[in-house]
Formats: structure tokens, C-alpha cells, sequence
């Protein structure tokens, strides 16, 4: 049963620290509000239709086009405004401004990580 715990605390930490990476790495990039310039048709995995938006972005005197990386349905229209985040290195790299679900993720499963370590000590 120790060695299931200590596995299993591990395996948590290792998430915990994943998202915690993720976290740290999307604050760095750059906040913006832009409009969808066009929508990509694509099939989600149960066989929906869902649409993945397209940006142009401006970035030292530089216009990049970038793909979001997540998929809406139904689809923000052709001018909707949206709140992103991009990568300064790699302006064609787009994410979803919330950042903060990476870091309750980092921070739930590194407790539960602690608390199943502390556990596979007391038991």
C-alpha cells in the first residue's frame, strides 16, 4: 500500500507541475482583444459541427494570421471582438485569455499530491 501511495503522490506532483508550467507560460504572453477575421470548419470527435476562429494579429510592425487553439460551438461571428492571449515569440500561436483554471489545477493536485504522500507515511 506504501508504494501505491508514493506512486500515486508522485503522479500528482507530476500534473501539478505540469499545469503550474502552463500557467507560468501562458501569464508571459501577451493579453489582447481582437475580432474573428474567418472561421475553419471542422468535425468534432461525436461528429458536431464546431468552428475554429481565426485572428490577425499586429505585432512589431508585423501582421501574423493564427489559428485559436480551441473550437466553438456555434461559432463567434466574423467581427466579434474575443480576448486572447499570444505568444510574443510566435505570434501565430494563439490561447483562450483565462489563464487561471492552469493554476487551480497546479495548486489542487500538488495538495492532493502532499496530502497522498503524508498518507503512504501515516499508514
Amino acid at each position: 500500500m506504501f508504494w501505491v501511495l508514493i506512486v500515486s503522490a508522485v503522479i500528482f506532483a507530476a500534473f501539478g507541475l505540469l499545469f503550474a508550467g502552463l500557467f507560468l507560460r501562458a501569464r508571459r504572453w501577451k493579453q489582447v482583444v481582437l475580432p474573428v477575421i474567418r472561421n475553419i470548419e471542422e468535425v468534432s470527435s461525436d461528429g458536431q459541427k464546431v468552428w475554429r476562429p481565426v485572428f490577425r494579429i499586429v505585432d512589431d510592425d508585423k501582421a501574423h494570421v493564427a489559428n485559436a487553439d480551441f473550437r466553438r460551438r456555434p461559432k463567434i461571428e466574423v467581427g466579434d471582438e474575443v480576448a486572447l492571449r499570444y505568444n510574443p515569440a510566435n505570434p501565430t500561436k494563439v490561447s483562450a485569455a483565462s489563464v487561471g483554471g492552469y493554476g487551480v489545477a497546479a495548486l489542487v493536485f500538488l495538495i492532493v499530491a502532499a496530502v497522498v504522500g503524508m498518507l503512504a507515511f501515516l499508514i
